[in-house]
């Protein structure tokens, strides 16, 4: 799977879960945080992919996948990483 498709996966899922995504662009730090009972993932958007990607799984690590599909290849990658 091409990293771009990869990346798309991953946000598909964060909306599943219904988590939003947030691009700042002079973000130091990335990751969750909740607000208002609502979940966000945010992003510093001139990281590079394989960062972006870094940072979505570790967002989306230990969620409950259950009821939602997810492609098995990227439920491995969030259950074993």
């Amino acid at each position: 799977m091409e990293k771009k498709e990869l990346f798309n996966n991953l946000l598909s899922i964060a909306e599943k879960l219904d988590i939003k995504i947030i691009y700042e662009n002079k973000l130091i730090v990335n990751g969750t945080c909740r607000s208002y009972g609502k979940d966000y993932i945010i992003i510093n958007k001139n990281l590079s992919i394989d960062d972006k990607i870094s940072v979505c799984i570790e967002c989306l690590k230990g969620r409950s996948l259950d009821g939602i599909y997810v492609l098995p290849e990227i439920r491995e990658i969030l259950l074993n990483d």
